[in-house]
């Protein structure tokens, strides 16, 4: 016969071995220790869109990147061999801006180095009604796998007819324009936003070197934006450059928008220029909540998630 045991809840020895305990009824059979229980799910709230957690300051290598890519940009700039060699590649960036606006309002487009004035040149050949269909067929997409997300699919009705306003109004042409310097701020934006998250960094030194482009494409484009507002002399070049008769792009849009006075564009540029680093950082800064917030807005993220 089996000795009793001791209750192991509440320690009471019986004279003989039972199923139970005679003083607080718990069936030996089935007690488990409070440490092997299972833990009851906890519902989780929801979060505040910016939650102070998960706000992000810049860490001190970041910092030191930042720095780093300061002088870099300075040293470049005064350097004339490493200045024209970095502008091809601001020119690259800023006419695919253009080609890559042009294609999503569906007309074809080629972005290429211009080596009759120099700079580049985007050759945009119409409006194509085959791609238009393409990319509204694309865009009906989430209509169907994504039709029961009523955030995403306002959002996404928004954007197409935000898209059909531009595309089939007066609108095309400065907006396309308007992506070439626009394309290069982006740019710079994501060139610090890298540094000081260190996203998509693969060695330690692509830090600083980000750090450098950004830094370079904002100083010069201020340089660019404060001499089209001032210098009388760099104005008349401007809109007599590429053979004359107001080619550039801001030439194109002050004609038609602003009875060719370029100070206006001028000013807004700048401005952009001096916004470009605090779009970078605050796209740092606020990634975790920002992106967060979004998903839920848009329903792609589970509340239990």
């Amino acid at each position: 016969m089996t000795s009793p045991k001791p209750c192991p809840k509440c320690g009471f020895c019986p004279q003989q071995a039972t199923a139970e305990c005679s003083r607080c009824g718990i069936v030996f059979a089935k007690y488990r220790p409070r440490s092997a229980r299972t833990a009851a799910p906890v519902t989780p709230t929801r979060q505040p869109f910016f939650e102070a957690d998960h706000w992000e300051i810049p860490e001190p290598e970041a910092l030191k990147a930042l720095a780093i890519g300061a002088a870099l940009a300075a040293i470049i700039l005064l350097f004339s061999p490493l200045h024209f060699a970095m502008g091809y590649l601001v020119t690259l960036v800023h006419e695919m801006g253009h080609a890559a606006a042009w294609w999503l309002m569906g007309s074809p487009a080629i972005p290429s180095f211009d080596f009759t004035y120099g700079g580049g040149v985007t050759h945009q050949y119409g409006r194509n009604l085959l791609l238009l269909m393409a990319l509204y067929a694309a865009g009906s997409y989430p209509f169907f796998v994504r039709r029961h997300h009523r955030g995403l699919l306002a959002c996404w009705l928004c954007l197409l007819a935000l898209h059909l306003l531009v595309t089939f109004s007066s609108l095309s042409e400065p907006v396309a324009l308007m992506m070439g310097h626009g394309t290069e701020l982006l740019f710079a934006a994501l060139c610090f936003y890298r540094t000081l998250s260190n996203r998509g960094i693969i060695i330690a030194a692509e830090r600083p070197l980000y750090a450098a482009i950004g830094f370079f494409i904002v100083i010069e484009d201020l340089i660019f934006a404060t001499r089209l507002m001032a210098d009388q002399g760099f104005i008349s070049a401007y809109e007599g450059a590429k053979g004359g008769g107001h080619w550039m792009d801001f030439s194109r849009i002050a004609d038609t928008w602003f009875d060719g006075d370029l100070s206006w564009m001028a000013g807004l540029f700048f401005m952009s220029c001096l916004a470009t680093p605090v779009i970078g950082y605050l796209a740092f800064h606020f990634r975790v909540p920002a992106i967060t917030g979004i998903l839920r807005f848009l329903e792609l993220k589970n509340e239990k998630s």
